[in-house]
């Protein structure tokens, strides 16, 4: 890859789906059959997750990060909808001898985790700053947002795959020079209590940015596609999850605002909503990890 990860890492594992293509995957090696299911955000990869998948094996728990398709170590696919994509991880899973998993989803994740929810042996769903449903939402999608997008794009944006792409390859030459290490860091260094996360954080950048460039340099391809399946109609509605879901999003988030948490959790019944105050898109993966991570092996457990 373009962009070297520290050394160290969690190793990039691949299975072969039944159709022929490659699939990777990253599992935290706790041995079991009940298993911490990861979505990861748009762009990204499987390894964004290993602060997660480290901290669940430290508390006994299996935990396993995948690749959605067209990203690296994954071969892309001809999904049309969210719908489409659940034989992915679902032959992942039975691969890898997982019988029961809950599903945590971050930002572009959280489309894919709340699908997951229809499967008889998913248990339920965490989101983290989720992104609600732009075909459902209509003009709402954009409110309390940091007005980097416009109905107009995001209209040009679902017309089409190709569309999107053209409109990706548009809005990304800068961030190889805004998305360093550094910089990320340097975002973080004025927060309250950042010394009591300043190790997590190191880690966390240190890992996410060549994960995220990654997804993107040198082929934005999948990164677009994964945007098109987002923006478009997810082939399920969300008021139809009928499993328990926790829902967390911060107040300062800007990419993602409490305005898509509150929407969806006044539509999925049972669903519990956490507005933290203070924490942003990229914080609350950090310092909000350890509540998020037992939310989520409460359903689990349960």
């Amino acid at each position: 890859m373009k962009y070297p990860l520290p050394a160290g890492s969690i190793e990039l594992k691949s299975i072969t789906l039944t159709d022929g293509r490659m699939l990777s995957y990253c599992d935290n090696g706790v041995v079991g059959t009940s298993s911490l299911l990861f979505h990861h955000g748009t762009p990204g990869n499987a390894q964004i997750w290993e602060t997660f998948l480290e901290a669940a094996a430290a508390k006994g728990i299996r935990a396993i990060s995948y690749t959605k398709a067209g990203y690296p170590g994954s071969d892309p696919a001809s999904h049309g909808r969210i719908s489409d994509t659940g034989e992915d991880y679902l032959e992942l899973l039975k691969q890898l001898g997982v019988s029961e998993f809950v599903s945590i989803g971050w930002s572009g994740g959280g489309p894919y985790a709340l699908h997951s929810t229809f499967e008889d042996s998913c248990k339920g769903a965490v989101l983290i700053a989720a992104v609600a449903p732009y075909f459902e939402m209509g003009e709402q999608f954009l409110v309390e947002t940091d007005g980097s997008e416009t109905i107009e794009i995001l209209e040009k944006k679902t017309a089409s795959k190709e569309a999107c792409l053209e409109v990706t390859l548009k809005d990304i030459p800068d961030l190889e020079n805004l998305w360093t290490v550094e910089n990320w860091e340097n975002q973080v260094k004025d927060r309250e209590n950042y010394q009591e996360f300043a190790d997590l954080y190191s880690k966390f950048n240190g890992l996410v940015v060549p994960t995220l460039l990654n997804a993107i340099f040198p082929d934005a391809s999948g990164y677009a596609t994964d945007d098109f399946l987002i923006l478009s109609d997810w082939g399920f509605k969300v008021w139809d999850v009928n499993k328990p879901v926790s829902i967390w999003n911060g107040d300062q988030d800007l990419g993602v605002p409490t305005t898509h948490a509150i929407w969806q959790h006044e539509r999925i019944k049972g669903s519990t909503l956490h507005i933290l105050e203070g924490q942003k898109h990229v914080t609350i993966m950090v310092e909000a990890m350890e509540p998020i991570l037992d939310s989520a092996i409460a359903k689990l457990r349960q």
